[in-house]
């Protein structure tokens, strides 16, 4: 699923707004200041989501509209957020939920210890937040939902796979991404889920430290790696939106896990990023 075409009509920060994507384009960069409407853009496109989605999209009247407008009990959400893709909209909810994989600015996940371990659910039918400027945490539920996948493959998959190869079987894709990364930080393993679980890592000297201790930039990029090679496997026909993916990095390390995402991005998905700089 690509976006070609969108259109926003007093929505936001915008009166009448026009965007026009290349057909076939994978990455699509939005760069500007505080308050140019990069969020608003992905706040339409997260609003749009929620309607085809079946989560009711939640119009408020004090949110949407752009402000200062008269007569704001005139709007609708169909006539104010218009996206045009390369296909057709698919019929069925399933599809129609893994269209969009949106990540806010405000992703805030400082640590976490998981001592209880339950099954989770579909990730297509995941809502961690509302609005884009609510908090998006997902560390701790990426942390759940792989030590769940661990526990179904030690009983589902061939008996002669042990648990600690299915282990870091699952980690192994996030660990050679963060290497690249940090070539002095090794992503360990996930502990134990039942007592005290959580992420842990070895550098230098340090060995076998907890998701805690990770530096702002650290935490923030093994965040987006985490969640993004998590739910890649259910959103393969998705537009996927990052909002200021550059939080707590130099630009070094923008730029570095820019070509991370994109390198990992689905066949026939498109990545649209929201930030202040390209590093």
């Amino acid at each position: 699923m690509q976006i070609e075409h969108v259109e926003l009509k007093r929505f936001k920060r915008f009166h009448d707004l026009t965007v026009e994507v290349p057909a076939g384009t994978r990455l699509v960069m939005l760069a500007g200041p505080n308050g140019c409407g990069k969020s608003s853009l992905f706040e339409a496109f997260r609003f749009r989501h929620r309607a085809i989605a079946g989560w009711g999209a939640g119009w408020d009247l004090t949110y949407f509209p752009k402000a200062g407008e008269a007569d704001v009990t005139q709007f609708s959400w169909d006539a104010s957020v218009r996206i045009t893709f390369d296909k057709a909209e698919p019929s069925d909810q399933e599809h129609r939920r893994k269209m969009f994989y949106i990540r806010s600015a405000y992703r805030n996940d400082p640590q976490f210890v998981v001592n209880t371990l339950a099954r989770q659910g579909k990730a297509i039918d995941e809502q961690r937040f509302e609005w884009m400027i609510h908090n998006d945490a997902a560390v701790n539920l990426n942390y759940q939902r792989l030590a769940s996948q661990a526990l179904e493959g030690l009983f589902e998959e061939d008996a002669a796979t042990t648990f600690g190869e299915y282990r870091q079987k699952l980690i192994g894709d996030l660990r050679s991404c963060m290497t690249r990364l940090f070539p002095d930080l090794m992503l360990n393993d996930f502990g134990n889920p039942l007592t005290a679980g959580t992420f842990r890592f070895d550098k230098g000297s340090s060995r076998h430290f907890e998701y805690k201790n990770l530096s702002g930039g650290e935490k923030a990029a093994f965040d987006l790696l985490l969640d993004f090679i998590v739910k890649r496997g259910e959103f393969d026909d998705t537009v996927y939106c990052i909002d200021e993916p550059e939080a707590h990095m130099n630009t070094r390390l923008q730029a570095g896990l820019l070509s991370e995402l994109v390198a990992n991005l689905p066949a026939g998905c498109q990545l649209w990023l929201a930030t202040h700089s390209i590093g």
